[in-house]
């Protein structure tokens, strides 16, 4: 009843009135072939366009289901690439976003390929609730509240005006909303500005080692005209420097030669050129498998994992808690030789 109700105020809405639906139950009827319509009395003939009517108000009615539910497919495909997505940018899986951006996305001058490298970065504790799903004439705009886990707490964004773009059945990322456009040209001018500042330090650099290198050899001459060497102590071991110290310098124990380099076989990490205590602990990632964010003196963020190498002592992750990571480190002694001490680093609290 409901339906019908429905489709009757649908057919007005559309420009029908009510002597309009008795009009089109009357042309009905002499289409059909009904002559013998007219041959009723008006009880009759009010009951037959009541019935008339009353199969018109059906259809429309199937007719505004039908599309109602076209509607609610659409929008349910539109919402599970959108899901997808944010679940592959979580994962890092590359592969899978590639498959849900548009072959014609462009925005501030990145196109399909940045967007795939981009957004196929893993983005460990991303999340995302749909608020509202338009569709239109090629698409969905989808608005939705964004998760993201940043120095370890979470930062929530409403995101509005995304646009998805169907292509072959799929819907795919099209368009970046008005406050993403305005976050992404902030990144890649932050970067350009970075790369720009770097030539002219290692220019200046080239400049002082070209400098050093072109620099004439110091030569002497008596006064008989004979050539007198000098002594030139770059690169060379320090001639009053103790030859013992020179033999602990070299990594080797006096006592048996034993190295004194812990794991002298195995290649070292980047990390394991930075002290440890110099290195700040300013996040935590829960999961199946917990990882650390850390911070080096420069200021660059690293991602670690349970079994990686850190600090200048063989350093290696054993345990990652929720507020600390515990590493074990070797250091040497003459008698014993190596000894594995355990070593903290604290969650970095942020000031007030």
């Amino acid at each position: 009843m409901a339906n019908v109700k429905l489709s009757f105020e649908y057919l007005q809405k559309i420009g029908f009135s009510r002597i309009g639906i008795r009009r089109l139950g009357l042309q009905i009827a002499d289409k059909s072939g009904y002559a013998w319509y007219k041959k009723l009395d008006k009880k009759k003939q009010a009951v037959v366009l009541a019935g008339i009517a009353g199969l018109v108000i059906i259809i429309a009615g199937a007719l505004v289901a039908y599309i109602n539910h076209l509607k609610t497919v659409e929008i349910e495909k539109a919402r599970g690439s959108f899901q997808k997505f944010v679940a592959s940018r979580a994962k890092g899986e590359t592969n899978e976003i590639a498959k849900l951006i548009s072959l014609g996305f462009k925005e501030n001058g990145m196109v399909y390929r940045d967007a795939v490298k981009y957004f196929g970065k893993k983005t460990p504790g991303l999340g995302a609730n749909i608020s509202e799903i338009k569709l239109g004439k090629d698409g969905a705009e989808i608005t939705y509240k964004r998760i993201e886990i940043i120095d370890n707490k979470s930062n929530i964004k409403t995101i509005t005006g995304e646009v998805w773009k169907k292509e072959n059945g799929t819907y795919k990322l099209y368009h970046l909303s008005a406050l993403d456009k305005v976050l992404l040209k902030k990144e890649f001018d932050t970067k350009a500005e970075k790369s720009e500042k770097k030539p002219e330090k290692s220019k200046k650099t080239e400049e002082t080692a070209q400098t050093q290198e072109i620099a004439p050899p110091v030569i002497l001459k008596s006064k008989s005209g004979m050539i007198i060497p000098v002594y030139n102590a770059e690169g060379k071991r320090d001639p009053f420097q103790s030859l013992i110290a020179g033999t602990e310098d070299d990594g080797k124990d006096l006592q048996g030669g034993v190295s004194r380099q812990c794991d002298p076989g195995r290649p070292r990490d980047f990390l394991e050129s930075i002290d440890l205590m110099s290195m700040d602990l300013v996040g935590i990632i829960s999961g199946e498998q917990k990882a650390a964010l850390i911070e080096t003196p420069n200021g660059s963020g690293y991602t670690l994992t349970k079994g990686m190498h850190i600090g200048r002592d063989c350093g290696k992750i054993i345990k990652i808690e929720m507020d600390r990571i515990i590493i074990a480190e070797k250091f040497y002694d003459r008698r014993t030789g190596f000894e594995v001490k355990n070593k903290e680093i604290k969650l970095r609290q942020e000031e007030e």
